[in-house]
């Protein structure tokens, strides 16, 4: 198959699980070096060089299928303003951690503690969903869910679910 990598770095190395595929030079304002490599599973690696130094580096994996959600929260602690928000990260992700990329499942929220959904969205183009609904559905693997304190302190709590995965929860503290 044919790869090709956009760089500004003066040589490119693109290697295949852990083997040298080949390094090309790029010449000019192309940003562009094309490769031929056989499909294989596993770990596809770019590296960038400037002065035959590695300035770069840029790793593709082969996932599984999709087993759990992940969350993340922007920040542990809010306050209890209403002006004040905090920003959770939905990753569709395989048994090892790593996020499919072309996951499309509907993401369902539940929050507990003084706070309310100020929006849940995923950015997907195709799918006119509400943002106000605790529901969504994720796209590239992702989906967000904006939480805002109601202003009494305490924790808040958000669990996103899945059909056929593994939920996700994660816990904030509204001070």
């Amino acid at each position: 198959m044919q790869i090709n990598v956009y760089s500004q770095c003066d040589m490119v190395r693109l290697e295949l699980n852990g083997k040298e595929i080949a390094t090309k030079q790029i010449n000019g304002g192309r940003l562009t070096a094309r490769f031929e490599a056989p499909y294989a599973a596993g770990e596809l690696k770019t590296v960038g060089l400037k002065n035959g130094k590695v300035v770069a580096t840029k790793i593709l994996r082969t996932v599984g299928p999709a087993k759990k959600l992940r969350l993340t929260v922007d920040r542990s602690a809010i306050r209890a303003d209403r002006s004040d928000l905090a920003f959770v990260t939905v990753e569709i992700t395989d048994a090892a951690g790593n996020l499919l990329p072309d996951a499309t499942n509907l993401v369902h929220f539940k929050l507990t503690g003084p706070g309310e959904m100020a929006a849940v969205g995923s950015g997907t183009p195709n799918v006119m969903e509400s943002f106000r609904q605790p529901q969504h559905t994720a796209w590239h693997g992702r989906a967000l869910a904006i939480l805002r304190p109601l202003g009494p302190t305490g924790k808040l709590t958000l669990r996103a679910e899945a059909d056929g995965l593994s939920a996700g929860q994660v816990t904030i503290s509204v001070k």
